[in-house]
């Protein structure tokens, strides 16, 4: 078993024999090797999105256990009493002449009159909705606690408009663009360690992170959002670079729209 210690100035390696054993707080660590830590600073970065180590699946663990045992309970109803269980009374021994398949007439003897008449019927089978509604109930219960839209559990049964996907995804994109403001931080200085390690000194707040938008979008909506800023003054340029364009990419747009105008004009003249 193997560890390492990390400073600032240095790095130490410990080995220690378990046997077999699990690490407890009698195992005996021996200094292996002691080394410089040439970057001067510890090579571990702490993604949290609370001061306290909380984890965002806290709440969600037990709800997804619930769902895990309902679905097993699920398969196992449909592999052992989903089916219909089919019985007979009857004075003589018919066991071995009935089959159970498609169009299969059963020939059961008549009574004697005397004893318990000829009898047949079914045993119903296991009511399986009742565990996809207790699904069902836990996985909007999952939704609510991990802000996560319904629409990705459950079919909505028709097309959603841009305005009503925004409305629904709203809780998660808040949640999304906060863990971005929490760790851009922290990346930046991940980011800063690598370009180090690479020979490159940088610090972190000369890095800039791009992310993708949090927020779907769809192209008509997306398409008539930039019209409404268009009209309110809001230059084409300055959305798109809010959009997370590159300047390389707003540059191609403008040099496409200066030709275009361009052939449009030589489209006029000679037609003139």
């Amino acid at each position: 078993m193997k560890l390492t210690l990390y400073y600032p100035e240095r790095l130490e390696y410990y080995l220690a024999s378990t046997d077999g054993r699990a690490v407890s707080d009698d195992t005996r660590w021996m200094l292996e090797e002691t080394a410089v830590n040439e970057y001067g600073e510890i090579p571990v970065f702490h993604f949290r999105s609370t001061r306290r180590l909380k984890s965002d699946l806290k709440d969600a663990i037990p709800v997804q256990i619930a769902i895990n045992k309902l679905v097993n309970d699920l398969m196992v109803a449909a592999e052992f009493g989903a089916f219909k269980q089919r019985w007979v009374i009857s004075q003589s021994d018919v066991l071995d002449g009935l089959k159970n398949s498609p169009n299969e007439i059963w020939q059961l003897p008549a009574g004697d009159g005397m004893g318990q008449d000829t009898r047949a019927g079914e045993f119903q089978g296991s009511d399986l909705m009742a565990y996809v509604r207790g699904i069902d109930h836990f996985s909007a219960s999952l939704a609510s606690i991990t802000r996560t839209p319904k629409h990705f559990f459950f079919k909505t049964g028709a097309s959603v408009s841009g305005e009503a996907l925004l409305t629904m995804e709203s809780p998660l994109a808040r949640k999304a663009e906060k863990r971005i403001d929490l760790f851009t931080p922290e990346w930046r200085k991940a980011f800063s360690f690598l370009l180090c390690v690479a020979g490159e000194n940088v610090r972190p707040s000369d890095i800039d992170l791009v992310f993708e938008p949090v927020a779907s979008l769809q192209p008509l909506t997306r398409a008539q959002v930039r019209t409404q800023n268009k009209a309110a003054g809001i230059p084409l340029v300055t959305q798109l670079r809010l959009e997370g364009w590159t300047d390389e990419q707003l540059e191609q747009l403008k040099m496409d729209v200066a030709d275009e105008q361009s052939a449009m004009f030589t489209g006029m003249v000679i037609g003139e």
